[in-house]
C-alpha cells in the first residue's frame, strides 16, 4: 500500500548527489509524474569522477529523466553550475543548502515532499546529499514527508563488495510492488549511462534482481536521530572503496548536523 499523502499537483523535489542517482528512484519518479505531480530534480555535484565530463553526465541523466516524464525545465544541475566537484560535497554543505533554497524560491516552488539518497555509507556524497536534504526539509517544515531511497552500501559485505537497492534496515519500509514490465523498464535504464559502464557492470546484477525478480520499490522515512552516528557498524563502503574515513566525514559535518538538532537558524536564504 502507498502510504504517501496525496495532494493535487504537488511540487516534489528529488535531491541527488550525482548524475545517475536518479536510477535508484526511477520507479517513484515515474509514479509521481503519472499521479499529476510536478517533479523537480537537483544534482549537487558535477559528476566529474574518473574523467567523465559534467556535460556528458548531465546529458545522460537528462535523457533518463525525460523518459520518465520529467520536464527538462524542472532539472537543475547545481553542482555543474557552481563547480562542486564529485567527492567534495561534504565541504560545501552550507552553501549548497542555501543555493538550492534560493533556486526553489526563485522558481516560486512550494515543495511539499522531498526524496533523497539514503544515509547508508555507500558514497560520502550520498550521505552529504542526505544532510542537505534534511536541512531543506526542516527549513520548509516537511520532515514528515521526506523520504530516503537506498542505492548501494557495504553493510556486512566482505572486502569491497556491496549491496544494491537494499536498505540497511527493513523497518519503516514503504514498499510498492512493480509490474514485471515496469521492473524491466527501470532496471535497464542503466544502459543510458554510457560514461559509467564500468560502475554499472557491478551495480546491475542485484539492481536487476530487485527490480525484475523481487519487483521492489523501497523508500523509507528519514530520521534526524540516525545522523547522530555513522550509518552502520563496521567499515563503510566509501572507506573500503575510496579510503575516505568516516571519522573525517563526521568531523567535517559535525556543526551542520548539530544545527539540525537545534532550533538554530539553518542554511537558508
Amino acid at each position: 500500500m502507498d502510504r504517501f499523502r496525496r495532494s493535487l499537483m504537488s511540487d516534489i523535489l528529488c535531491l541527488f548527489a550525482h548524475q545517475d542517482d536518479e536510477y535508484g528512484l526511477a520507479s517513484r519518479i515515474a509514479y509521481e509524474v503519472r499521479a499529476g505531480n510536478r517533479i523537480y530534480c537537483v544534482y549537487l555535484t558535477d559528476g566529474q569522477a574518473k574523467g567523465s565530463s559534467s556535460r556528458v553526465r548531465d546529458s545522460e541523466s537528462l535523457q533518463v529523466l525525460t523518459s520518465l516524464g520529467v520536464s527538462p525545465d524542472f532539472v537543475y544541475f547545481y553542482g555543474s553550475t557552481k563547480g562542486v566537484r564529485d567527492g567534495r560535497l561534504l565541504y560545501h554543505l552550507d552553501e549548497t543548502a542555501s543555493g538550492v533554497a534560493h533556486w526553489v524560491m526563485a522558481n516560486g516552488l512550494n515543495i511539499t515532499r522531498l526524496f533523497c539518497t539514503a544515509w547508508e555509507g555507500g558514497h560520502a556524497d550520498h550521505d552529504a546529499c542526505h544532510l542537505v536534504a534534511l536541512n531543506l526539509a526542516k527549513l520548509w517544515d516537511i520532515l514528515s514527508d521526506t523520504w530516503q531511497f537506498p542505492f548501494y552500501n557495504g553493510y556486512k559485505t566482505p572486502w569491497k563488495t556491496f549491496r544494491v537497492l537494499s536498505p540497511l534496515s527493513q523497518t519503516s519500509n514503504t514498499n510498492r510492488r512493480l509490474t514485471l514490465r515496469d521492473g524491466l523498464r527501470y532496471a535497464v535504464l542503466c544502459s543510458k549511462y554510457r560514461s559509467q559502464r564500468r560502475t554499472w557492470l557491478g551495480l546491475f546484477p542485484e539492481a536487476f534482481f530487485r527490480r525484475c525478480i523481487l519487483r521492489q520499490e523501497i523508500v523509507q522515512p528519514v530520521s534526524l536521530d540516525a545522523i547522530r552516528n555513522r550509518p552502520h557498524e563496521g567499515p563503510l563502503l566509501y572507506e573500503k572503496l575510496f579510503g575516505f574515513h568516516s571519522s573525517e566525514f563526521m568531523k567535517v559535518s559535525g556543526a551542520f548536523r548539530s544545527r539540525l538538532h537545534t532550533s538554530s537558524k539553518l542554511s537558508s536564504l
